[in-house]
């Protein structure tokens, strides 16, 4: 049952962050893993059918390093073409 809420959960957080200009991720450590990997499925998805509309992404932390932790976590689930689409098209600070 848990894993079924989760992945309706997950649909839920992809669709709206696909739908989304900008996206406020109020995030902790252990969450950069999953919220990662469902970025990363939403920049691949943009990459491909909305290459034009750019994707802003806002956190709201209170941790070091959360935007290059961040980062890491979504690098690895994306594609190639989305690889361009990430560093032009969205607007994740390479500092904080």
């Amino acid at each position: 049952m848990m894993s079924i809420v989760r992945k309706r959960k997950k649909k839920e957080c992809f669709d709206a962050m696909y739908d989304a200009p900008y996206i406020l991720l109020p995030i902790y450590p252990l969450a950069c893993a999953d919220f990662g990997g469902i970025l990363a499925e939403v920049i691949n998805n943009r990459a491909e059918k909305k290459p034009d509309e750019p994707m802003d992404l806002i956190l709201c932390v209170n941790f070091m390093r959360a935007t290059q932790r961040l980062r890491e976590s979504i690098l690895p689930h994306l594609k190639s073409e989305a690889m361009t689409f990430f560093a032009g098209m969205s607007g994740l600070a390479k500092r904080w």
